[in-house]
């Protein structure tokens, strides 16, 4: 049997990436009203507990306005390093509010009979 060397000089330690973790919200451009319209809020999520609502127009992700991004560019903005924050401003009935949301993964929580 061959036997073969092998160097860890380059070895970080890092076993694995870090788990990816999300607010709870998808949004989508509404070209009527020209702003991004919340149509998704997962239930328990931060994003719900905060009180964001199916409905409701995201404004700013992080301090950069978001208007007319695609839904997969969004979802990169809200994802994120689990622990993390990201900050949204949002409005409902031309209310602005702001919110600071710390992302946590999100798993399908158990169907209990």
């Amino acid at each position: 049997m061959e036997r073969r060397l092998v160097l860890l000089e380059n070895f970080t330690g890092k076993l694995s990436d870090p788990e990816m973790a999300h607010v709870g919200l998808r949004a989508v451009y509404n070209g009527r009203t020209q702003r991004m319209f919340i149509f998704d809020v997962t239930p328990n999520s931060p994003a719900a507990k905060a009180g964001i609502r199916e409905g409701d127009n995201l404004i700013s992700v992080n301090g950069e306005f978001v208007r007319n991004i695609s839904p997969d560019k969004l979802d990169d903005m809200l994802k994120g390093p689990a622990g993390t924050t990201v900050q949204l401003a949002t409005s409902r009935d031309n209310l602005l509010s702001r919110h600071e949301l710390e992302r946590v993964p999100l798993i399908n929580d158990p169907v209990m009979p």
